[in-house]
């Protein structure tokens, strides 16, 4: 048997921890990542942008971002939690990020944050996907109730 960290452990830990002590904690931590921007390097600070609109509003959605623009973030990734979970929706919303990317020429990273599955048949109608995200659980009966597992992820 191995001596490890179980992720109940590591959220308990987490849960009880100061803003302070997970920056700590966070700071001995190196992941460097590259796509079209690097994040990750030591001493510099990378945000993400999240301009959600309750309606999928594009207008609406296109002011948060330009509000972001202005005040420097979205480096390390713009992402939108749509309003709705239906694939063609997704899929607008992926070509608005990607032509105001190509545009503006931005060194940005996108992502929609839709359930893996709506994202997989973005994919597969060729929508210019980014980043794939989805939630995930601590236990398989709680990635059940998310409507996933291992088999899906994979």
């Amino acid at each position: 048997m191995q001596k490890g960290l179980i992720p109940e452990m590591v959220a308990a830990v987490s849960k009880i921890m100061r803003i302070q002590d997970l920056i700590t904690v966070a700071s001995k931590c190196e992941v460097i990542t590259k796509f079209r921007t690097t994040i990750g390097l030591q001493g510099r600070f990378s945000t993400r942008l999240q301009p959600n609109h309750p309606t999928d509003d594009f207008r609406g959605i296109a002011a948060s971002i330009i509000d972001g623009f202005f005040y420097g973030n979205g480096d390390a990734v713009i992402e939108i939690n749509p309003a709705t979970d239906n694939v063609p929706i997704v899929i607008r919303l992926l070509e608005m990020l990607d032509s105001v990317r190509q545009k503006f020429e931005i060194p940005m990273q996108s992502c929609i944050l839709s359930h893996i599955t709506t994202t997989i048949k973005t994919i597969e109608r060729n929508a210019p996907v980014d980043l794939v995200f989805q939630s995930i659980g601590g236990t398989e009966a709680t990635n059940r109730s998310f409507g996933i597992n291992l088999e899906i992820l994979n």
